[in-house]
């Protein structure tokens, strides 16, 4: 390809050729299915081997966000029974404080000995 002037910047604009493309010197170029080359027998086996791999991490993920959401539902129940039976327990706790402190004050108003 021919580089061509910008009118605008005056450098040049070059498009990237498969020739002209940096290529590292130590990792070879593996070809591609879109450039016609054809998987060899041990690609393929390492893509089923890949594709059962994600399915059974996949089946495997489902799994475990299912057991998460069991827990969720136990811990919620959890709370809830705890909260249904100790906020009016201590509520009762803090309202027989409460009583207990005012029929001393009485008592000891009224020169009553405890």
């Amino acid at each position: 390809r021919v580089a061509s002037r910008s009118p605008r910047t005056g450098s040049s604009s070059r498009r990237a050729t498969p020739s002209s493309r940096c290529t590292s010197p130590t990792r070879p170029t593996r070809p591609s299915p879109r450039d016609g080359a054809a998987l060899t027998l041990e690609d393929t086996i390492e893509i089923e081997a890949a594709r059962r791999d994600i399915l059974a991490l996949g089946e495997e993920l489902r799994t475990i966000q299912f057991d998460l959401r069991e827990d969720l539902r136990a811990l919620t129940t959890r709370v809830r029974t705890v909260n249904l039976l100790a906020v009016p327990a201590v509520l009762a706790l803090g309202l027989l404080v409460v009583a207990g402190g005012r029929w001393l004050r009485r008592r000891r108003a009224r020169g009553i000995a405890v």
